[in-house]
Formats: C-alpha cells, sequence, structure tokens
C-alpha cells in the first residue's frame, strides 16, 4: 500500500474519531484543497452515508461487528459543506469511543478507507473499460417501490449499477448496452444487433431524493432526471417507434432520426398521458403524489394523447383526445389512476424559464 494512502487512510480514521491535532487536520485538509479528486474523495470517505454503504458490502465482517462499527460511528447533526473550499469549520464532532472492542473497528475501518483511497487514486482514466466488479453491480435484487436512497440503473436482468461508483469517463459493458460515465450522468449505447424480443428487455434508470441525472440514449436522445424520477427504456428501440416510459419530471431533448438513420416517431408513455414527438424540446412533470400532470414544450412539435372515459347506456367506452402544441405551450390533464377522470386535455401558456428552472440548476456529479 503507497505510504501516501496509508497516512490519509490514518488521518481520515482519527478525524473520524475526533483524535487529529492542529497540524495533522491541517496537513488533511491541505491534502483535500490540493485538488478537486482529492476533495471529492474527502466528501465520500467522510460522509456517513457512503462510509455505511460500503461497510454493508464487506461480506467478511460479520453483520453483528459492522453494526457495532457503525454505532461506534454516531455523527452530530453538524453536516459537511457542499461547496467551497474545506475549512477547519467543517469537522464534525464525535464523541469519544470507549468501547474494548474499539481496536477490531479501528482496523476494518481504516482497511476500508484505506482500501477506497486505494481505488480512487487507481481509477481509470477516461474511456477505460472497468469491470462488473469494479463497477459495483450488484446482483439481482427484486424491485421497490419510491425513490431510492442512491440513484440507480436497473439493468434488463435485475442487477443494479449504482453511477456515482464509475468514474467519469470509465466505460462498462453489459449484456448489449455499453454505459459511459459522463459529467452529470451516463451514455447509453447498444453494442450488439438485437432481435425482435430484444426490444421487450427494458433498462430503468431512477434518480434518488435530492438528486438529478442525465442519461444518453442510444438514439442520441438526451434525458434530464429532477429527483425522484424514473425513466424506462427497451435494450432494443422498435424500428416503428422509440418508445419509453416516464414517471417524476423529466426534460427531453429528441434527436431528429432514430436508429439507422430513419425518421423513428419518439414516444413518452406515462400513467395517465402520453407524448409523440421527432425532433423537440420538452418538458414532462408527472409526480404520483401531484393532482395535475404536465408536459410543456420548449421547441419543436408535440402531440399530446390521453384516453377519456364515457358512460354510455349500459355501455362504457374510451374516447383518445388529442392536442399538438406550440412552444411556450403546456398541456394539463388530471393525474387521477383509478379510472374516474373524465376531463380532457387542457392548454395554457405558461413561463418556460419557470417550468424549466430545476434542469438549468443540475450539478454535475
Amino acid at each position: 500500500m503507497p505510504e501516501t494512502v496509508k497516512k490519509i487512510a490514518s488521518l481520515i480514521l482519527k478525524y473520524w474519531r475526533q483524535e487529529l491535532e492542529e497540524d495533522e487536520l491541517n496537513e488533511l485538509l491541505d491534502w483535500a484543497n490540493h485538488s478537486p479528486a482529492n476533495k471529492e474523495t474527502f466528501t465520500r470517505l467522510t460522509n456517513p452515508d457512503f462510509i455505511v454503504d460500503r461497510l454493508r458490502e464487506l461480506t467478511l465482517v460479520k453483520q453483528e461487528m459492522r453494526h457495532r462499527i457503525w454505532t461506534a460511528l454516531q455523527l452530530s447533526e453538524t453536516e459537511m459543506q457542499d461547496e467551497g473550499e474545506i475549512t477547519e469549520g467543517d469537522k464534525r464532532q464525535y464523541r469519544l469511543l470507549d468501547f474494548p472492542w474499539w481496536k477490531w473497528a479501528a482496523a476494518a475501518i481504516l482497511l476500508l478507507i484505506a482500501g477506497l483511497l486505494c481505488f480512487w487514486f487507481n481509477r481509470p482514466s477516461s474511456g477505460s473499460m472497468v469491470s462488473t466488479a469494479e463497477a459495483g453491480i450488484t446482483e439481482a435484487e427484486p424491485e421497490t417501490t419510491g425513490a431510492p436512497a442512491r440513484s440507480q440503473v436497473r439493468f434488463a436482468d435485475g442487477r443494479l449499477l449504482y453511477p456515482d461508483t464509475m468514474p467519469h469517463g470509465a466505460v462498462l459493458e453489459h449484456g448489449q448496452l455499453k454505459l459511459t460515465r459522463e459529467p452529470g450522468g451516463v451514455r447509453v449505447k447498444t453494442i450488439a444487433a438485437g432481435s425482435f424480443a430484444d426490444s421487450a428487455l427494458f433498462t430503468t434508470i431512477t434518480t434518488s431524493a435530492g438528486e438529478k441525472l442525465t442519461v444518453w440514449l442510444p438514439d442520441g436522445t438526451e434525458v434530464k432526471l429532477n429527483d425522484a424520477s424514473l425513466l424506462r427504456f427497451p435494450v432494443l428501440f422498435s424500428a416503428k417507434g422509440r418508445a419509453v416510459e416516464a414517471s417524476g419530471e423529466l426534460y427531453f431533448d429528441v434527436s431528429k432520426q432514430g436508429a439507422g438513420g430513419s425518421r423513428i416517431p419518439f414516444f413518452v408513455h406515462t400513467s395517465g398521458m402520453n407524448m409523440e414527438a421527432q425532433a423537440a424540446r420538452f418538458n414532462v412533470h408527472v409526480y404520483p403524489q401531484d393532482k395535475l400532470a404536465a408536459a410543456t414544450l420548449e421547441a419543436g412539435s408535440l402531440r399530446v394523447w390521453k384516453q377519456v372515459l364515457h358512460f354510455g347506456s349500459g355501455m362504457n367506452s374510451r374516447d383518445r383526445v388529442d392536442v399538438v402544441l406550440e412552444p411556450g405551450q403546456q398541456a394539463q390533464i388530471s393525474n387521477s389512476t383509478d379510472g374516474s377522470d373524465m376531463g380532457g386535455i387542457r392548454v395554457e401558456q405558461v413561463d418556460l424559464q419557470e417550468v424549466l428552472s430545476w434542469k438549468n440548476e443540475q450539478k454535475n456529479k
């Protein structure tokens, strides 16, 4: 293990235990502020959520010991500053640890921090391939409802990838997809000629509460996901239409051409509203808890439609209602999911800057 890694790991461990001398604290902060990469590493290794997630992944550490380790590292409610230079004032206050088993806990934490430092110092350079193990892909896990604790990519086989474990520029191949970690998000490409069955295999990307992510789809379409949002797309787009599913809030910049260079319509399906575009930029707002769902067009042309329930003499029927939006217009519908909605689509002129303000606040990660 490089001496620098040993030294920094030791200082971070003492930082956790509130045992740093003033000169040691200054040395650690000087190292953290030396480069953006060092600052990112320091922030992660002093983030309790990040540490506990890594501890949970240590399969060789008994569950009881992991619990004891984490109990020993109870934090105050003081949070690290998200931005700006790290200063002595950013120190967390920790209670001193007087447990007889602390030596074992300290050893586990020290090895963990040292291992993570080695990973950060030896991350693949831009464009380098990473293995599924290096990318931290999990085994297949059942789907859950609600926003995940960390933004994630769920592959068709049920396995999960957490984008924040991949360094910028790293490339991962999984199944028929190639993912490249970009500042702010993930670029997805199809790497093998697929069959018709592949259009029934889906990849799902979900953002956590408070985190945004950009996804570049294989056809060149760019999608920005607001927090607690979901984008579901097939491994292979159909030759008749590029269809995705969405919930939460997403901004689409749809490419004009689909696979093979032909003009293929792009469809967005939500719980109660559908959209069709070819070359357009538009925002979709359809959080389940909101009373209204909305689609707002910034540029191009966007068709919005829904099914409206009608009651007749002994027979109910559903008719399709369509509107075609112009830039600056927003289509609104009731966000009812119980089948009771009989209303149509309401179109209003809106302030685009206000509607799209969330995406302009996105920070690259």
